[in-house]
């Protein structure tokens, strides 16, 4: 027949086998991208859901756990366990850029949440200021205590956000294709 229609034949097919060659590239490259942006986002939700449940008990114990009473003229009964308030996890993901990846809405929950917590621990940082420099005054005394009711008062904020902070880390788990949400122990 023709010898230029070999030639065409096999150049039409160097080429379509080119182009097919390229779109897998391409393909494979996208759908590793998206898997490994899945799997930083999984690791950022966990450690974030971890760090709200570590926070949040520490949280309770403040709480709970912090009295500060005039019992005789000059005397002060006062207990108050100083926990670690983390915000880690929460720096590093805001500092990392990857915040940006979540809703809008948890990342405004999440913001209200740590700007809680970093209250809590100046009013912590206050309390133990006020404990060391106590006078056994009427007015070193109601001092203290105004130090100690408004600690709790911002614990008592800070855990007011937590549900929310909660199911908006959750929703984004559930938006994870379930491959990647197996990977990992889930968490609750």
């Amino acid at each position: 027949m023709f010898p230029w229609l070999e030639l065409i034949v096999q150049l039409i097919a160097t080429f379509v086998g080119a182009a097919l060659g390229v779109a897998s590239a391409m393909w494979w490259d996208r759908h590793e991208e998206k898997r490994n942006r899945d799997e930083r986002i999984w690791r950022m939700l966990t450690a974030l859901l971890e760090q709200l449940e570590a926070t949040v008990a520490s949280l309770s114990i403040v709480s709970n756990e912090i009295t500060a009473q005039a019992e005789e003229p000059g005397a002060l009964a006062f207990e108050l366990s100083v926990p670690l308030l983390s915000t880690s996890s929460f720096e590093t993901v805001a500092n990392s850029g990857d915040l940006a990846l979540l809703d809008p809405g948890l990342q405004t929950s999440l913001g209200r949440f740590h700007e809680s917590v970093r209250i809590v621990k100046l009013h912590l940082d206050h309390v133990s200021i006020s404990f060391a420099k106590l006078d056994a005054t009427a007015e070193g005394i109601q001092a203290l205590q105004n130090a100690v009711l408004h600690l709790k008062t911002h614990c008592e904020i800070a855990l007011s956000l937590k549900d929310e902070v909660r199911r908006g880390l959750h929703a984004e788990l559930e938006k994870l294709p379930p491959l990647i949400r197996r990977r990992w122990p889930s968490v609750t």
